[in-house]
């Protein structure tokens, strides 16, 4: 079973949940702070770089590898 972030639309209490998709869909996750079935589902942002591996070597200097024609060996 898959796990569920959702936040309460009446007590405002956040919480993450196992569930069924069945139990997601049809509203039967009660909140833990109030019992409450009126949920919003949450999303936590995932933590991703968008910086390219060159770009990277540039900025760092090369550490990808030891190819001597590399435009960034021996930064």
């Amino acid at each position: 079973m898959p796990f569920y972030d959702f936040k309460c639309r009446r007590c405002g209490t956040t919480f993450n949940v196992q569930a069924t998709i069945e139990e997601k869909e049809n509203n039967k996750i009660p909140c833990p702070g109030c019992g409450g079935r009126d949920l919003e589902r949450v999303y936590e942002s995932a933590g991703i770089s968008m910086i390219s591996r060159g770009a990277a070597a540039e900025k760092e200097g090369c550490k990808c590898c030891t190819n001597k024609n590399c435009p960034h060996a021996g930064k």
